[in-house]
């Protein structure tokens, strides 16, 4: 239940409006929603809220399929590079496939 989930993260983040991984899992949530302008901003809020590889590579990953869902394929192929330079994944390579 993507409202749902939405409103539990509107509820942390309104607790507390440094945790990362609610700015992060809330902009997921958007994205799957359809909801491509909230889903970018809560993803940009969230990568100055952690430093770690791991997560920056998967909030990129997330603003590339923003992105190309918006039809910026330059915008989703800066994204993917961003994300595979943080961390080599194989999801994220097919998706930068796609977009060459």
């Amino acid at each position: 239940d993507r409202a749902a989930a939405i409103a539990t993260f509107d509820a942390a983040i309104g607790l507390d409006p440094t945790l990362a991984r609610a700015w992060s899992e809330r902009g997921y949530a958007k994205l799957l929603s359809g909801d491509l302008a909230g889903a970018r901003a809560d993803l940009e809020a969230a990568l100055p809220l952690d430093e770690g590889p791991a997560f920056r590579a998967a909030v990129h990953y997330n603003l590339g399929q923003v992105a190309e869902r918006s039809g910026d394929a330059a915008a989703a192929k800066a994204a993917y590079e961003t994300s595979l330079a943080l961390r080599d994944n194989e999801t994220v390579r097919k998706a930068l496939a796609r977009l060459r």
